[in-house]
């Protein structure tokens, strides 16, 4: 067989060719590398999506990932991968701590990783304080009472010049009226005090404190679908927040919420009476009576000709003021509330279910079969 040589030449120009292809494929890898690590870089260095200080809760048996899926479902981070890839390497997802932390302004990404793997911001001490969708201010101000939290009835009353200011929602609500309706229902994360406060100026303070805590998660809450979406129903912001008000009081089923909206909108477009239990449970209550319901758990028909402008058997048109604080549910249900062809409803207190109806006679047969 005869053999094949090669030239040096031909060598040459192999090694050459193989040279520019290693340094070609080495070249590559390094930006690459280089473009990885800049991603990485920029990534952890975005800041934080926060436009004020706020608490963020690590609960326990949280993974990395869930705290991270959490952070970006929230839109505090913007992605939460190059966090989760860089914790894994470093071994930071081997630190969490769990508990309540501050997330502050000039934090960015790389920051709250540091914080939540046990670098400060862990706020230790605190009351979590949860309040319930339809909790009136009396509800609210006996909740923080037995969580040992001593603050001004008095404050969560009035509307000042100062948070009719600062808040636009305030702006144009009537003088005269409390803050309910205005406390929206969520948990909140309070520092401990001492129910027996010294100074009547520290507890002013601190009422002050919390009570801006409802009121800035209420302006988060108000979105320019449900403003605009009142407007669609024909009401005012402060006429479809006393009607969301009564929504969350009447009915418990979420899906049920608009077309009890619907209902009451119909008869406030007719000057019909709303007919409404729970507005006037809530003037007996806040007038101290607490005896007003059957052993079927309704209303005493003696209280249906009670003189008060929340009684809306007697009165047309909405309560003078909302008659709870109610949750996001209930404001997207007025906003968004559903054109129906029902006059009456009634909510079944053993099972939750509302049944409505077309007419009067629809409606008490109703009545008879389901409650009495």
């Amino acid at each position: 067989m005869q053999k094949t040589y090669y030239s040096s030449g031909k060598k040459g120009l192999i090694f050459s060719v193989f040279k520019r292809f290693f340094y070609g494929v080495l070249s590559g890898a390094i930006f690459l590398i280089a473009i990885i690590v800049l991603f990485f870089n920029l990534s952890l260095r975005n800041s934080l999506n926060i436009s004020k200080e706020e608490l963020f809760e690590i609960k326990q048996g949280q993974s990395l990932n869930d705290i991270l899926n959490e952070a970006e479902d929230k839109n505090i981070i913007k992605n939460k991968l190059p966090l989760l890839i860089y914790a894994v390497l470093s071994g930071k997802d081997k630190n969490i701590k769990f508990g309540l932390y501050k997330l502050k302004l000039e934090m960015n990404s790389y920051d709250f990783l540091l914080m939540i793997s046990g670098k400060g911001n862990y706020i230790s001490k605190g009351v979590k304080i949860t309040i319930l969708e339809g909790y009136t201010i009396n509800d609210i101000v006996n909740m923080f009472q037995k969580n040992g939290i001593n603050i001004n009835y008095d404050i969560f009353i009035n509307i000042d010049n100062n948070l009719r200011k600062k808040y636009s929602f305030l702006q144009n609500i009537p003088d005269n009226v409390s803050l309910e309706g205005f406390l929206f229902p969520d948990t909140y994360y309070i520092k401990s005090h001492k129910t027996e406060v010294k100074s009547k100026e520290y507890n002013e303070q601190i009422s002050k404190e919390i009570l801006e805590k409802f009121l800035d998660n209420f302006e988060s809450k108000l979105t320019n679908e449900i403003k605009d979406g009142f407007k669609k129903q024909g009401l005012s912001f402060y006429e479809g927040l006393i009607l969301a008000s009564i929504v969350e009081r009447e009915v418990w089923n979420k899906n049920d919420k608009p077309i009890v909206a619907g209902v009451l909108l119909n008869r406030l477009r007719v000057k019909m009476p709303l007919q409404v239990d729970s507005t006037i449970i809530y003037s007996l209550k806040f007038n101290g009576n607490n005896n007003f319901l059957t052993p079927k758990n309704t209303l005493g028909k003696e209280f249906l000709n009670i003189k008060s402008l929340y009684n809306t058997y007697k009165n047309i048109g909405l309560p003078p003021g909302p008659i709870s604080n109610p949750g996001f549910d209930s404001l997207f249900a007025v906003a968004n509330a559903s054109d129906t062809f029902f006059w009456y409803y009634l909510s079944r207190q053993d099972t939750g279910e509302t049944i409505f109806s077309k007419n009067l006679e629809e409606h008490n047969e109703n009545i008879f079969k389901h409650i009495r």
